[in-house]
This record gives structure tokens, C-alpha cells and sequence, in this order.
């Protein structure tokens, strides 16, 4: 699984660089949330300062009581907010409950905070009592399976809901088969992004059971996880991939991305047999997969986009193909993405 650590180090610079918050600063910030002032749309200021659980419940107390019409976002990414102790998770809790009341926040960032369990149940409720909130980042926050299906509770039962970000949670093939229940149940779902969770064939044939029975997702993407296993024989176990694309799958699925899987050229097959006649995807990527210079799949994946012109974009960048031995149509060639920045 591919782990962005340039990013990863970036976001613990911008961290060290900005100084954390004092009480007055914050006080500010709350009081302007308290009077409804209409230029805290979505506050700008609140990631990566350092803030504490404590905190997080005057924030709650500021946005609840109906007061507050104007704010949209928050964004609470890259602060100390690990729920490590009982008196921490109340104070958690405290926010989650008020946010939840909020009728007008929509988006809610709490990436790389170290979440956990405890804190995972807390936004469950927040997700299962909200009416407006439509974007939860939860990237990076150690959830693990147990962690994932408490959060997935929630998102059951959410009407709301339609932007989640799961990605880099160690869910494995058991939390990804607890999204997939999720995903069975949830009906306001758009997009769901499982990045760099370790997936494997089994996890990925679940997803594709759920998609059959979904009829709102949108948007999948599971980039930098291991769907296609290597056999010992050397062949890639392409299970997972046949399953996620078989034709009783196809509800509603437009996007796919699958970069960084490295499922080679047998993957690859499976996917141009698969999307031939597939009726809903519109837009797949391929890219960091490992397809073999040597094989002859890239010229079946450019025969598959000639055969269903639903699908406008085919991204394969960083694959050592042989570019110039593909037979390509002016309009075929205009829809295969093959180079960064074109």
C-alpha cells in the first residue's frame, strides 16, 4: 500500500510551523460563532493549532442553541484531539451532540486526529441525528475495524450524508466488509473513498455484493490497496475485480478509481473484459497498476473504450506501456489519458 509521506510530513510541518491556539484567540472565534456573525462561513483557522478535546465542547456550546445560521464548514484537521481518556471523549461527545443539532453545517473535516473507537461512536451519532450534514472527512484517524463499524451505524441511518472519507483507517478486508454493509443500508450516499486501507480480494468482492444493492453511490475509490493479490504461481488473484464490475453491480457506479493497486496485466484484462458492456461507469483509473510494456493488454482496454463510448475517460498514467504500438482513434485517443498534465 502506497503511504503519502510527503504529505504526511508537509501536514507535520505546517503543524510545527503555525503556533497552537491560545484561549483569547479561540475566544474570538467563539464568540463571533455565538453572534451569528455572517463572515464565519467556514472558519479558517481551526486545523492544525493544537486544540483539545475541551475546546471542541465550547465550540459545541457556540453552535448550538439555534443562534448560528451561517455556519457551513469546519474544518478541525491535524490537531491533538485523541480521545485518550474518559474526561477527553466527554468533551468529544459534548461537540458531536451540538453539532449534530446544527441545521446548517454541511461539511466537517476531522482528519489525522488519532480518533479511535470511542470518538468513532461519537460522530456515529452526529451522522444518525443530523439532517444537513453532507461531507465527513474521517482520513487518517486509526479506526480500525471495530472503529469503522461503529462509525458505519451511523451512516446507516443517515438521510444526509453524501460524502465520506474513510481512507487510511486500517480497515482491512473486515472494515471494508462493514462499509459494505453500510453501503447495503445507506441510501444518500455519492461518494466513498477506502484509500490505503489494505483491502484485499476479499474485502473488494464484498463492496461489489453491496453495489448491487446500492442504488446512489456514485463515486468509489480504493487507490493504494492490494485488490488483486499475487498468487505463488505469479498470477494475480483477479476475483475481486470481476465481482466489484460484474453486470449485477452495475446500479449506479460512474466513477472507479483503482490506482495504485498494482493489479498488472491480468487485472487489466479482467477490467476491459468486464467494462465492455458495462452500462454505468464513466470514468475509471488505472494508474501506478503495473500493466507489463510486453502484454497486449493496453491494446484491449483501448478496444474496450472503442466498444462502449459511455466511458469518457481512461486514466493509465505511470505504466510502462509501449504507447506507440496502440492502434487509436483521433476519438478513442482523446478519451485515454496516458501522461500526467495533457
Amino acid at each position: 500500500t502506497k503511504i503519502d509521506l510527503a504529505g504526511l510530513c508537509a501536514g507535520r510541518r505546517k503543524v510545527q510551523e503555525q503556533e497552537p491556539y491560545k484561549e483569547t484567540d479561540l475566544d474570538d472565534i467563539l464568540r463571533r460563532i455565538e453572534a451569528d456573525d455572517p463572515t464565519i462561513v467556514a472558519p479558517d483557522k481551526l486545523h492544525s493549532r493544537g486544540l483539545r478535546p475541551r475546546w471542541l465542547a465550547r465550540l459545541g456550546y457556540a453552535m448550538s442553541g439555534g443562534k448560528n445560521t451561517h455556519l457551513r464548514e469546519l474544518n478541525l484537521s491535524l490537531n491533538a484531539l485523541a480521545v485518550e481518556v474518559e474526561i477527553d471523549f466527554k468533551h468529544f461527545e459534548v461537540f458531536a451532540r451540538r453539532a449534530a443539532s446544527h441545521r446548517y453545517l454541511q461539511t466537517l473535516n476531522l482528519s489525522y486526529n488519532a480518533l479511535g473507537l470511542e470518538a468513532a461512536k461519537a460522530v456515529a451519532q452526529l451522522c444518525a441525528r443530523s439532517h444537513c450534514l453532507r461531507r465527513l472527512d474521517m482520513h487518517g484517524n486509526k479506526l480500525g475495524p471495530a472503529g469503522t463499524a461503529e462509525l458505519c451505524k451511523g451512516v446507516c441511518v443517515s438521510s444526509s450524508l453524501e460524502e465520506l472519507d474513510l481512507s487510511e483507517n486500517d480497515l482491512g478486508d473486515e472494515g471494508a466488509g462493514k462499509a459494505a454493509v453500510m453501503l447495503v443500508m445507506n441510501r444518500s450516499l455519492i461518494s466513498l473513498k477506502l484509500d490505503g486501507n489494505w483491502i484485499g480480494v476479499a474485502g473488494l468482492s464484498q463492496l461489489g455484493s453491496s453495489l448491487a444493492k446500492n442504488f446512489s453511490l456514485c463515486h468509489l475509490s480504493v487507490a493504494d490497496n492490494d485488490v488483486a493479490h499475487v498468487l505463488r504461481h505469479g498470477v494475480a488473484d483477479v476475483r475481486g475485480l470481476r465481482h466489484l464490475l460484474s453486470m449485477e453491480s452495475a446500479q449506479s457506479l460512474t466513477t472507479l478509481d483503482l490506482s495504485n493497486t498494482h493489479i498488472g496485466s491480468e487485472g487489466a484484462k479482467a477490467v476491459a473484459e468486464r467494462l465492455v458492456v458495462h452500462p454505468t461507469l464513466t470514468e475509471l483509473h488505472l494508474s501506478g497498476c503495473g500493466i507489463e510494456k510486453e502484454s497486449d493488454v493496453s491494446q484491449r482496454l483501448v478496444n474496450m473504450m472503442r466498444a462502449n463510448p459511455r466511458i469518457i475517460r481512461l486514466h493509465l498514467y505511470r505504466n510502462p506501456l509501449n504507447w506507440g504500438a496502440l492502434d487509436l482513434d483521433d476519438d478513442t485517443g482523446k478519451r485515454v489519458l496516458m501522461f500526467e498534465g495533457f
